[in-house]
């Protein structure tokens, strides 16, 4: 089956070689979305490795919602089976677990008896940080909500669409993952986007509470 797998990146190179060095089976499918300041993600970890993988600095830095989206695309248009895809604070601890989940898209899409769109790791919590997208669902959901939900409650809400469209989503036992710094590495790296998220945090909040308690997840209600 044709997969990419996505990660994107804003900061933390460190974190960001501790997850590539996980996924070793992927690396010949890896694109990585450099959405840093500097764009020089390819010169940070470079020296870390023997280039299996590609690295994409967008004309400019792209926000988590753009970042989703872009991925969409791509995979749309390139016709990819699925798409995989893991946050850079990521690292699969899962021994073979990158084969694991490639194992597991691959029978779940193909199965003609459920209609499931997304697998993820055996979690209860963040289904998108080590997981599977059909590119069928995504044509069929459509794009991430870069209006409402440009960095948080994008995963709620087209979890919401996904399973509103009829599709399943599926956890993948066996498949572990530490999600390093409890979380936000991105944020709690930055001093400056310490300062903004806060904000960025609480309108989101706001934002999804009208757009699935008043308006039933569908903006055309306004």
């Amino acid at each position: 089956m044709k997969y990419i797998h996505f990660i994107p990146y804003v900061n933390r190179p460190d974190l960001t070689i501790l997850a590539l060095n996980s996924i070793p089976n992927l690396w010949e499918n890896t694109l990585l979305v450099d959405n840093s300041d500097n764009g020089n993600l390819a010169e940070e970890i470079g020296p870390h490795f023997d280039f299996g993988f590609t690295v994409v600095r967008p004309p400019v830095p792209l926000t988590t919602a753009q970042t989703y989206n872009w991925m969409r695309f791509i995979a749309i248009d390139q016709k990819t089976d699925f798409i995989t895809f893991m946050h850079n604070d990521c690292e699969v601890i899962t021994k073979d677990g990158d084969n694991l989940l490639l194992d597991a898209a691959a029978s779940s899409f193909s199965d003609e008896t459920q209609k499931i769109g997304w697998v993820h790791q055996d979690a209860n919590e963040n289904e998108d940080l080590f997981c599977a997208y059909k590119t069928e669902m995504l044509a069929d959901v459509g794009d991430w909500d870069w209006l409402c939900c440009p960095f948080y409650f994008l995963d709620i809400d087209y979890m919401k669409r996904v399973r509103r469209n009829g599709w399943t989503i599926q956890r993948t036992p066996g498949i572990m993952c530490k999600h390093h710094s409890d979380a936000s590495s991105t944020i709690k790296s930055s001093k400056l986007r310490g300062l903004i998220n806060p904000y960025y945090f609480s309108v989101s909040d706001n934002l999804i509470n009208i757009k699935w308690n008043k308006l039933g997840g569908d903006w055309s209600n306004l």
